[in-house]
């Protein structure tokens, strides 16, 4: 457990597994999702990294991955969408975070407020790291504002997702098409 708030970027500057990436970054403002969007393509990695269910390990980072960020300028979260070489979304993740904005480099960060939603095509989402916001507001990491954030926040995704209304996941095979054509 930190005892800090990580902050997190687009580009995984600190993402030591990739030993060689490509990387790009946009706006789209031009419908029902405005925010920044960015795509990571992984062209050298130093081994694969496998998410393990119960239902079996799933590959969510290779060669010829993509990662698609969607960082809403409305919103308190960062999506994830993990691509497969034949550019087939192998998982959804979504970030509760606060303060969404462009680092010194110009690229897209935010501060992550622990509590994390993971979503397969299969349609099976959980509530990811409940531990890990109640250990940060018990450490006085985070205050009592973040953490009821955090969980309003994630209450209004999981709503979304299960009635087939979180724009994100509906632009992110159309966000991949415009950042991978460009890269």
């Amino acid at each position: 457990m930190a005892d800090f708030i990580k902050r997190k970027t687009a580009d995984r500057n600190q993402w030591r597994r990739v030993t060689k990436k490509s990387y790009i970054h946009d706006v789209d403002v031009r419908g029902a999702f405005r925010g920044f969007i960015s795509l990571l393509r992984i062209d050298e990695i130093a081994h694969p990294l496998y998410l393990r269910l119960p239902q079996g390990a799933v590959c969510i980072a290779d060669v010829d991955f993509a990662w698609l960020g969607q960082f809403p300028f409305d919103g308190h979260h960062a999506v994830t969408t993990m691509f497969d070489a034949k550019g087939e979304v192998v998982q959804w993740y979504i970030d509760v975070c606060q303060n969404i904005h462009l680092d010194h480099r110009g690229v897209p960060c935010f501060e992550d407020l622990f509590l994390d939603i993971r979503v397969m095509p299969d349609g099976d989402c959980a509530l990811l790291d409940e531990d890990e916001l109640v250990a940060a507001f018990d450490a006085g990491v985070i205050d009592q504002m973040q953490y009821d954030l955090a969980y309003r926040e994630a209450e209004s995704l999981l709503d979304a997702i299960r009635w087939g209304e979180f724009a994100p996941f509906q632009l992110a095979k159309t966000h991949w098409q415009m950042l991978i054509e460009r890269m």
